[in-house]
């Protein structure tokens, strides 16, 4: 009965020290909310190349017109302001890190763009007039100027890592 005793007493202490132990040998840092932080912002006026899947040209887009069409696509208009201005951060971010690993010569999936319209391989994009045909007058008229104000907060800002930018994946839908 003592070993059983003794047992349970050793697993209790190992239970609550085991995890003292390990934080105290790691070197575990909170940020402090003092800590400034870094925002990178990158040229707005910058032109890329876009792939479109449906006419199969490419096209040259403004960074921000790019970012608006994706962030129309990918998220329903009418989330959260701080959602739609999230997805315009991640959607800027994933068009320049594309931009970084393929430079100028573009992927060779897309014909030498950098990204295409696709949702199934890079980000979905559509045009004002796609918009239009999809959604109607009223959606046009109600959601967009939501869109473009959420694109227009975020302007030039990108996610980094060592100031460099991240490869923001995300996905539209969830199955759970």
């Amino acid at each position: 009965m003592k070993g059983i005793l003794f047992g349970i007493i050793f697993l209790i202490i190992s239970i609550l020290l085991i995890p003292t132990f390990i934080l105290k040998i790691c070197d575990i840092s909170v940020p402090s909310r003092d800590m400034p932080i870094e925002k990178q912002i990158v040229e707005s006026d910058l032109v890329i190349s876009v792939y479109n899947h449906n006419t199969k040209k490419n096209m040259e887009l403004e960074l921000e017109e790019y970012v608006i069409g994706v962030v129309a696509a990918e998220a329903p208009a009418a989330f959260e302001m701080e959602a739609l201005k999230a997805q315009a951060i991640a959607a800027r971010t994933y068009a320049l890190w594309r931009k970084s690993v393929y430079g100028d010569k573009g992927c060779p999936d897309h014909i030498g763009a950098i990204v295409c319209t696709s949702h199934l391989h890079c980000q979905e994009w559509l045009s004002t007039e796609e918009l239009k045909e999809r959604h109607g007058k009223k959606w046009m008229k109600q959601y967009l100027p939501r869109i473009e104000e959420a694109v227009e907060s975020t302007k030039g800002i990108i996610m980094t890592y060592n100031m460099q930018p991240i490869e923001p994946l995300y996905h539209s839908a969830s199955g759970g």
